[in-house]
C-alpha cells in the first residue's frame, strides 16, 4: 500500500457516510422503496449498492426484481426519497466542518468525490455553506463509471493538479475504498456510527485501506501526527 504522502498537498472526500451522516436516512429510502414494490430490503444489498450512482441502483434494482414501473417513474420516486432524505434527515458528522477548514487553513486542497449526481446533493452542500470550503466538488457525469471504478478520482486529482503521492482519499464503503485504491492514493476508512442506525454502518476495517479512523477528530489528529 502507498505510505503516508511525505507532503500532503490535497484531501479527497467522499460524501454519503463519510461527510454526512446519511447511510441511516437513505437505508430508510431504500426500504422504502423496495417496501412500495413488495420486495424484501436486505442490508447486504443496501451496503452493496454504497457506490454506484442512483441511475445504476434503479436500473439494478429494476432488473433484479423485474420491477414492472417505467425505469423514469422508478428513478423519479427514488429521487424523491433521496433529496427529502438529505433535506430533512442529513447532517454533517461531528467536527466535519471544523477539521476541513482547518486543512484548508493549511493550503491543503479539499475536493469532494461522490458518485451522486450534481443535483442530489448541492441543495445540502449550499445550506451547509461547504460550497465555499471545497475547492473541486466532483460528482457523477453521464457516461463515467462509478465507485468502485477509480475514474472519479482520477478526475478529481487532474481538476486539482496533484498527483496520488500528495493526497489522501477518505471513504467510508467497500466500493469507495476501491475507487480511492485504484487511483492509487492512500486511503482512510472513515467508519463513524450513524447516528440512526449503528449496523447500518459498514465498521468493520476494510481491505485497501491503510488506515482506519471513527471520527473527523481523529481523521484531524491521524493527519497532524504525520505532516
Amino acid at each position: 500500500m502507498r505510505p503516508f504522502p511525505a507532503q500532503l498537498k490535497a484531501l479527497l472526500v467522499d460524501f454519503d457516510g463519510t461527510l454526512i451522516d446519511s447511510l441511516s436516512a437513505l437505508w430508510n429510502c431504500y426500504q422504502t422503496f423496495m417496501h412500495r414494490h413488495g420486495q424484501m430490503a436486505t442490508q447486504e444489498e443496501f451496503m452493496m449498492l454504497a457506490g454506484p450512482s442512483l441511475d445504476e441502483i434503479i436500473i439494478y434494482l429494476k432488473s433484479k426484481y423485474n420491477l414492472s414501473a417505467d425505469y423514469v417513474v422508478l428513478y423519479e420516486e427514488y429521487r424523491e426519497l433521496v433529496v427529502e432524505s438529505y433535506a430533512k434527515d442529513g447532517v454533517l458528522f461531528p467536527e466535519a466542518l471544523e477539521v476541513l477548514q482547518s486543512f484548508k487553513n493549511l493550503g491543503v486542497k479539499l475536493a469532494l468525490v461522490t458518485s451522486a449526481s450534481s443535483g442530489l446533493i448541492e441543495p445540502f452542500i449550499r445550506r451547509t455553506n461547504l460550497i465555499n470550503v471545497f475547492d473541486a466538488i466532483v460528482t457523477h457525469i453521464d457516461g463515467e463509471e462509478t465507485k468502485p471504478s477509480p475514474e472519479i478520482y482520477k478526475r478529481a486529482m487532474k481538476y486539482l493538479d496533484i498527483t496520488p503521492e500528495n493526497a489522501i482519499a477518505v471513504e467510508d464503503s467497500k466500493n469507495g475504498v476501491l475507487s480511492a485504491h485504484g487511483a492509487n492514493l492512500y486511503v482512510v476508512q472513515f467508519a463513524g456510527t450513524s447516528k440512526g442506525s449503528s449496523n447500518v454502518n459498514n465498521q468493520r476495517k476494510l481491505e485497501n485501506a491503510s488506515h482506519t479512523v471513527y471520527s473527523w477528530r481523529e481523521l484531524g489528529k491521524f493527519c497532524d501526527s504525520n505532516f
